[in-house]
This record gives C-alpha cells, sequence and structure tokens, in this order.
C-alpha cells in the first residue's frame, strides 16, 4: 500500500539524487564571487578569489558564465538540503492512519473486531481490492497470450511491461474491467486504484497506431470517454509503442509514479 510517506520517500531519493549531481557539477567549476556594474546600460564583472579582484569583463566571459553557475548549483544544494532534512524527519515521525495499524496498536480490550469496516479507503490499500474478482473482458480470449508478473495474462508485451511495472510499485490495478459508458461497455486496459486520491484512473495502452482500423477504434473509444466526462490525464490515461513497436519504459514510469501512487 501506498500513502503520504512512500510518496516523501520517493521525493527524498530524487532529491538526494539531484544534490549529488549539482555537487559533482559544482567540483568542476571555479570558486569565486562576483560583483557587477553597469556601464552604459552593459554589464561588467569582478570576481573576488583568494582576498584579490580581478576584472573578467562582460557576460561573454567564460568565467562569468562559470561563476553564475556556481552560485545557482550552490543555491540549488540549499534548497535540496532543506527540503532533505524536512523529509527525514516527516518520514521518521509518520503515523500510518490505517484502520488495520491503529487497531493494532490499541489494548486487546478496545481492538474492533473488523477494523476494515471503518477504513473509508480500503479498497484501495491493495491486496483486498486487487483480489477481488471482477466482470472482465470476454471478448478474443486467445489473444490473451502474455502472462505477467502478477499471473495473468495479457494481449502484449507492452501491456505486460505495463502491468508489471505497477505490480512492482505495489499498486492495484485490475485488467480489462468493463465500464459501463452512458449505453455502450468497454474495457479499459488498466483499471488503477490510486490510494492517494482515493479514486480510480484509466490507462489504455495504444499498441498498433500505424494500424487504420486500430486507429478508428481508438479514436471512437477517446470519443466515448470524452462523452461521458472522462478528462485525459485526469481521469484516463494513455500510453504508445513507437512506429517500431517499441516502448520508452522510463517514460511510462515517470507518469505512474506521478499519477497513480
Amino acid at each position: 500500500m501506498y500513502n503520504s510517506r512512500d510518496h516523501v520517500a520517493l521525493e527524498l531519493a530524487l532529491q538526494n539524487e539531484m544534490k549529488h549531481k549539482w555537487k559533482h557539477q559544482l567540483s568542476k567549476l571555479p570558486e569565486g564571487t562576483l560583483t557587477m556594474c553597469e556601464v552604459g546600460g552593459r554589464p561588467y564583472y569582478r570576481k573576488t578569489a583568494g582576498g584579490s579582484r580581478i576584472y573578467l569583463g562582460g557576460d561573454e566571459n567564460e568565467e562569468v558564465q562559470a561563476l553564475k553557475k556556481r552560485r545557482f548549483l550552490e543555491q540549488s544544494i540549499k534548497h535540496a538540503e532543506t527540503n532533505v532534512s524536512l523529509m527525514e524527519n516527516y518520514i521518521e515521525n509518520y503515523l500510518s492512519v490505517n484502520a488495520e495499524s491503529i487497531n493494532s496498536l490499541l489494548p486487546k480490550a478496545y481492538r474492533l473486531d473488523h477494523a476494515e469496516e471503518l477504513d473509508d479507503v480500503d479498497f484501495i490499500d491493495g491486496k483486498k481490492w486487487d483480489a477481488q474478482s471482477y466482470d472482465k473482458c470476454s471478448r478474443h480470449k486467445e489473444f490473451l497470450t502474455v502472462m505477467t508478473l502478477k499471473g495473468e495474462f495479457v494481449r502484449s508485451k507492452s501491456e505486460a511491461l505495463i502491468a508489471n511495472m505497477l505490480y512492482q510499485r505495489g499498486i492495484p490495478y485490475h485488467y480489462e474491467e468493463n465500464l459501463m459508458l452512458g449505453d455502450k461497455i468497454i474495457a479499459p486496459d488498466f483499471k488503477i486504484a490510486v490510494r492517494s486520491e482515493n479514486r480510480f484512473k484509466y490507462l489504455e495502452h495504444c499498441g498498433m497506431m500505424g494500424s487504420e482500423q486500430y486507429l478508428k477504434g481508438f479514436a471512437w473509444k477517446l470519443r466515448e470517454y470524452l462523452a461521458n466526462g472522462f478528462i485525459p490525464w485526469r481521469d484516463v490515461f494513455f500510453t504508445f509503442d513507437d512506429t517500431s513497436g517499441g516502448i520508452d519504459t522510463a517514460a511510462i514510469g515517470y507518469m505512474i509514479d506521478s499519477y497513480f501512487i
């Protein structure tokens, strides 16, 4: 189950990585501070380093640009270090509000027999909703040929990659669960329980955009989503194979981490 602590942990890892990269870049830049004066509306710079002041000239001077970059990186590192300290403190002191977790901390005399009934978002916690049976699409079962880490079969290697990325992140999903849109039934590739927002989102993978028939089907499905109030990149998301059938897993991983956790 993902919660706000998990979001902070992901952001903490990212900012630590950025801080390390910035410090590496900083080590290659000259030391010193800049002062500037304007003559005729044009800036001119001097560098102070080791007690000496050196005239550098205008913006075209490479050392001027390097020292500007140095100050930018120094400020960026300060911000990251402040954020890292705050996030580490948050993670260390975080208290779960999950009903089962709270119930386990109570004295035995006060523990509830069915604490999950008090958890408004229990269906998104993961295991319970993920394991439930559901109304799954029954069309063209012969094309379900690629097994995922979850142990189910999907229709393509790209869909399997996406399913595995969700599974490895602990994000609960249903594959091709039938969805009623108006008077029509469609089967989104993935119905995803988004714990942080207490709601479901949908992900459609588009794998044969070079096929005219596939494009027509995609356009029809998109119209149905829009006609029934589903907003792209808020309620329903789309991923695509490239023209050679490849898939950008890094971009999809970033999208999952940004919108589905």
